[in-house]
C-alpha cells in the first residue's frame, strides 16, 4: 500500500431508504404485484419489518462470515483478531500494517521492480486496467476512489 493509503473498512453494510413518509406527504401510493411475500424486501415505499430486518441482518452475518474467513486465512491471522479489527473503520497505511493487514508500505514502481527480480524475469508485460469513467462515477467522486484501489 502507499504510505497515504486508507485501508480496511472491513465489513459488510446494506441500506434501504424508507420514503413511505414522504411519498404519504405527497399523496403518492405505490401498488405492488408481487410472486412471494418477501419479494419486496428493500422496497423504499413502505417500512421494512422486522421479519424483513432479520432475513437481511443474516444475509449480512454470512457475508461477513465469509469476509473474515478470507482475511483470517489470506494473512494468516486469528478469527479474533480479524473481527476485532473488522469494524468497519479504515486505518492508515501505517496502521494497516501493524496489525498485519498489509505486508509493506510503499510504491508500485518499487513493487514491480521488486516483482519482477523475485520472479526472475527480464521483460514481463505489465498489463494496467484502466476503468472507463461513466458519467455517474466522475460525478461522484469516484475515479480517484477506484484509482486508490489501486
Amino acid at each position: 500500500a502507499g504510505p497515504q493509503s486508507l485501508i480496511g473498512s472491513i465489513g459488510v453494510i446494506s441500506e434501504s431508504k424508507d420514503y413511505s413518509e414522504l411519498l404519504d406527504n405527497l399523496g403518492i401510493r405505490t401498488n405492488t404485484i408481487k410472486s412471494g411475500a418477501h419479494k419486496d424486501i428493500l422496497s423504499s415505499s413502505r417500512k421494512m419489518t422486522d421479519e424483513e430486518r432479520e432475513i437481511l441482518q443474516s444475509i449480512n452475518k454470512d457475508s461477513f462470515d465469509q469476509f473474515v474467513n478470507v482475511v483470517k486465512e489470506g494473512r494468516q491471522m486469528s478469527e479474533s483478531k480479524v473481527r476485532e479489527l473488522a469494524d468497519g473503520r479504515i486505518y492508515s497505511a501505517q496502521q494497516a500494517k501493524s496489525n498485519g493487514l498489509i505486508d509493506a508500505i510503499g510504491y508500485k514502481d518499487k513493487t514491480l521492480k521488486d516483482l519482477k527480480k523475485a520472479i526472475k524475469v527480464e521483460n514481463p508485460e505489465i498489463i494496467t486496467f484502466d476503468p472507463e469513467e461513466s458519467n455517474l462515477t466522475s460525478f461522484l467522486g469516484m475515479k480517484s476512489f477506484i484509482n486508490g484501489l489501486r
